[in-house]
């Protein structure tokens, strides 16, 4: 669930989490448990890459600090698991119109201005 992108540096680690991709929930919500662990700096995750970069004191070791981060991210997943379960049985398991498909434009169909770039072209 937790990968290491990037530890050595003291300090200061990036490292990915499953399930962080395009949740902007799931990103604040770790932010701000990671933001309240003793030894830790500051936390930036970014819901774009789903990684999460933890700035920490560097006499902290590295495995404990991923440890923490990994329980943090997989508490959020729980709540959020838990918290799904229960909207699907307030509505029979209804997710409504929000959980619909966005519709695209076929890419034949958008507009073909001046600014396209084609690979014939680089």
């Amino acid at each position: 669930m937790l990968e290491l992108i990037h530890g050595a540096v003291p300090g200061r680690a990036r490292l990915r989490a499953r399930g962080l991709n395009y949740s902007n929930g799931f990103k604040t919500g770790v932010e701000q448990v990671l933001g309240q662990t003793e030894g830790i700096i500051s936390v930036t995750a970014s819901s774009i890459t789903g990684s999460v970069l933890v700035k920490f004191d560097p006499a902290r070791d590295l495995a404990s600090i991923a440890r923490t981060v990994e329980s943090a991210v997989s508490r959020y997943a729980q709540q959020i698991h838990q918290e799904g379960e229960a909207v699907a049985a307030k509505t029979n398991g209804d997710p409504g119109p929000a959980a619909q498909p966005a519709v695209h434009a076929p890419i034949d169909a958008r507009p073909q201005g001046r600014f396209r770039t084609t690979l014939q072209h680089i």
